[in-house]
């Protein structure tokens, strides 16, 4: 144990220099990226939409560990799949429980500590950010780049071949659909997708639009309830799912109809609000394409008879 802390206190002290170095315009010291192996064959993965991919990818014998969300029904789509897995990393994760497990990958999600990722450089340990893709382009360029780095590119065309054949069924349907409604995504964290987002691509590809968009809005927008009483869209979906302030729970949040503001929207009195599966909504993996297909059949049942 002694031969093992006396590295992990080195790297402590050289990242906690770092930070302070950080105070000084003269000091420009950072851990330098590391290669990882031709074939990785110790991955560590700490962010769902990687979990999910990386099970696509490889066997569960080159996997080490996964973040511990990937058990979640709620927001994972690979709670079966990740049963072969047996190490978990929970939150908060540590850079010494990290480099405990000797992975000879680990992939961090885009808000992942910096400094974890600076502890893990000093140990020499390689470490690629997988960010959460914002469109279709952005989520085949994020399984391309994985597969990649696994050895596995084929297995990513695979991949990728499957997703596109689902959305292109979507497509196709969505541009013979007569009915185009303006869609919203509600949550109650007062945020909606619009422009630039995948959620309002799949909307569009399934034959709808984006309400939000429509209003002029882009990324993550904020939305007020006055706003969204002012733009009365013809369908809202809910994601039901809200973890608390630092991802620890599901907090549960009230029905659209519950609210005698809401009740005056479009969407609530003609029935027309659509409670969609977490996991799918929260998707940014090739199993966004569950999410357009979920859109789709939506679309399908709500729209008015001829």
């Amino acid at each position: 144990m002694r031969d093992f802390a006396t590295p992990i206190a080195c790297a402590l002290a050289l990242a906690a220099s770092a930070t302070l170095g950080a105070l000084a315009p003269e000091s420009t010291w950072a851990p330098q990226p590391v290669a990882p192996p031709a074939r990785p064959a110790r991955i560590v993965s700490l962010t769902l939409p990687a979990d999910e991919i990386v099970l696509a990818l490889v066997s569960p014998e080159r996997v080490l560990a996964l973040e511990a969300y990937v058990d979640d029904a709620q927001a994972s789509n690979v709670v079966d799949e990740a049963r072969a897995v047996r190490g978990r990393m929970h939150q908060p994760i540590t850079a010494e429980a990290v480099i405990a497990a000797r992975p000879d990958l680990v992939l961090l999600s885009g808000w992942s500590d910096p400094q974890l990722e600076a502890l893990l450089g000093v140990q020499g340990v390689p470490v690629e950010r997988v960010l959460s893709a914002q469109s279709l382009e952005g989520t085949r360029a994020q399984i391309t780049r994985i597969g990649e780095l696994l050895d596995e590119r084929q297995r990513a065309r695979e991949v990728i071949a499957a997703m596109d054949a689902r959305i292109d069924a979507v497509r196709a349907r969505g541009a013979a659909r007569t009915w185009r409604p303006r869609v919203l995504l509600f949550s109650w964290s007062g945020h909606t997708p619009a422009e630039g987002t995948l959620f309002c691509e799949l909307v569009d590809l399934a034959g709808g639009s984006c309400a939000s968009t429509e209003a002029g809005l882009s990324g993550y927008a904020p939305l007020t309830i006055e706003h969204l009483l002012e733009l009365d869209p013809d369908v809202i979906v809910t994601n039901r799912y809200r973890a608390d302030g630092r991802a620890r729970a599901v907090v549960p949040e009230p029905a659209l109809e519950d609210d005698p503001r809401l009740r005056t929207l479009r969407a609530v009195r003609e029935d027309r609000v659509v409670a969609l599966p977490s996991a799918h909504l929260l998707a940014t993996s090739h199993h966004v394409a569950s999410l357009a297909e979920d859109l789709s059949r939506a679309l399908d049942a709500l729209e008015p008879a001829r």
